[in-house]
């Protein structure tokens, strides 16, 4: 799947919640001292109608409620938003049916989780769907769709080992993940055909930061194409310096061994193999290769 961008119009909804956040930060403070530094998650839902028939016959109005919330978890500590969350998941998961659905497939999902939400955060989509998992008022086959999500969201997390895979060059080479020798490891999910994979290609390419670590060999870059169809992956041109590669046996795809729901995806290993970067934005990647690259004599 390409990565398309809806963030223009993601924004403006995101920008109506911080209104509305604004808002209530201005009527919900300072009725007393000791509330002043008080942690507005805590209320926030306190004088919500989750049954209010309103709500049910369009439950597309809680979605700024819902944006605002968020705006507002970023605040404070994790363990303060994640027993937020889980008090406002306590509260939706007993409303209508109507409501738990749109809430969580047009709201939570969709800006939460979606590769293309400019405030994607699956630390706080973790607990939405931890939450859903336990509660006894979603169906084993609704919860499914949850059971995934939760595999990619954990897998490859910033911090673990990442999984491992196999690979074959255009030359017949074979290698694997594990094999590679380098300070950082750069790897480069990518589909030739792609629009955005060619203008992120193009960026790497004009990388001072990635040209200077490939040549003092403290960087390796590995460029993975995860699809069936070769024929375009044959015909495409790499730089010569990086490992061009496809998953020969579709391990990464069949099993799930990375969250590619959206390309060109990008991860950063360090000589471990540890994860510094998941999905990361290239700019991000580029700014922490200049930081720590060490100086070659």
């Amino acid at each position: 799947m390409q990565r398309v961008s809806y963030k223009t119009s993601l924004l403006k909804e995101i920008s109506r919640a911080v209104l509305v956040l604004l808002i209530f930060s201005m009527t919900s403070c300072n009725h007393g001292g000791d509330k002043r530094n008080m942690n507005k998650t805590e209320v926030f839902w306190s004088d919500y109608d989750f049954n209010d028939k309103k709500l049910i016959n369009h439950p597309e109005l809680l979605q700024q409620q819902v944006l605002s919330f968020i705006n507002l978890l970023d605040r404070y500590s994790a363990q303060n938003s994640k027993n937020a969350i889980g008090l406002f998941m306590d509260k939706l998961l007993a409303a209508d049916t109507s409501i738990v659905k749109h809430t969580v497939d047009e709201v939570l999902e969709k800006f939460l989780y979606r590769a293309d939400s400019p405030i994607r955060n699956e630390f706080y989509y973790l607990t939405v769907v931890d939450c859903i998992l336990k509660s006894e008022n979603i169906s084993t086959i609704d919860k499914e769709r949850f059971i995934f999500q939760r595999k990619l969201i954990t897998s490859n997390l910033v911090g673990s080992v990442a999984n491992n895979f196999s690979y074959v060059t255009k030359e017949g080479h074979t290698g694997t993940l594990a094999d590679i020798k380098a300070e950082y490891l750069l790897i480069y999910f990518n589909n030739p055909d792609c629009d955005e994979c060619k203008r992120v290609k193009e960026m790497m390419e004009n990388s001072p930061e990635i040209a200077s670590g490939l040549q003092s060999r403290q960087l390796v870059v590995l460029s993975v194409y995860p699809d069936k169809d070769l024929t375009v992956w044959r015909k495409a041109k790499y730089p010569e310096n990086w490992i061009d590669t496809y998953n020969e046996d579709q391990s990464i795809m069949n099993k799930s061994l990375y969250d590619l729901r959206a390309i060109p995806c990008l991860y950063l290993l360090d000589k471990d193999k540890h994860v510094i970067f998941k999905d990361g934005v290239l700019e991000d990647i580029l700014s922490f290769l200049k930081q720590n690259s060490k100086a070659v004599n």
